[in-house]
């Protein structure tokens, strides 16, 4: 799906280099600040895993699962340190890709596209990410090669709240990749 990754993607592919990288200096400290004040530290966030949980204590998938179990605690190890990657990772890494992109692959852009406003490439930008995301997990059940760094995803033998964010960091970099490379075809 399309998540707070994507959208650094996103954005970071409709800037120009120079524009990326000050965005990175200005944003970097700000990002880091929001992940632990909006996210961790937000009672909201709390509030919204207590309900959650609550649903799940009332209303299971399973009868025999435990709604507080190792597994929770090492899923929310897992969501914490996704969190981290995605917000000190993935803005750097699409930095370096998109001059990557710009240096070596620039005669790949879609002229016609890229004459589009923004606002087209950006709901462009949103279809293509998210149909690449479910094409590149599609191919992640289907290549053996992927399938191994996959397998830590579907790893977890009791599901809960955080298990989706469990997977592979070789499997993150390839995934960013596979989404933010065609998006500097737009």
């Amino acid at each position: 799906g399309f998540g707070v990754g994507s959208a650094c993607l996103l954005a970071t592919a409709c800037l120009t280099l120079p524009q990326a990288q000050r965005l990175l200096v200005r944003a970097l400290p700000r990002i880091h600040e929001d992940l632990f004040t909006l996210g961790f530290l937000n009672p909201v966030f709390y509030a919204g895993c207590a309900l959650i949980l609550l649903l799940e204590r009332f209303f299971p998938a399973r009868r025999e699962q435990r709604v507080f179990s190792v597994g929770l605690a090492q899923d929310f190890v897992w969501l914490f340190i996704e969190s981290v990657l995605r917000v000190a990772v993935v803005v750097t890494y699409a930095a370096w890709l998109r001059a990557l992109f710009r240096a070596r692959l620039s005669f790949l852009v879609i002229d016609s596209v890229a004459a589009l406003p923004t606002s087209v490439k950006m709901v462009l930008g949103v279809l293509v990410v998210d149909l690449l995301g479910y094409l590149h997990h599609a191919l992640r059940h289907k290549v053996v090669a992927l399938w191994h760094f996959h397998t830590v995803h579907h790893s977890q033998q009791e599901l809960n709240l955080f298990t989706d964010v469990r997977y592979h960091a070789v499997e993150y970099v390839v995934a960013h990749a596979v989404r933010f490379l065609p998006l500097m075809m737009l």
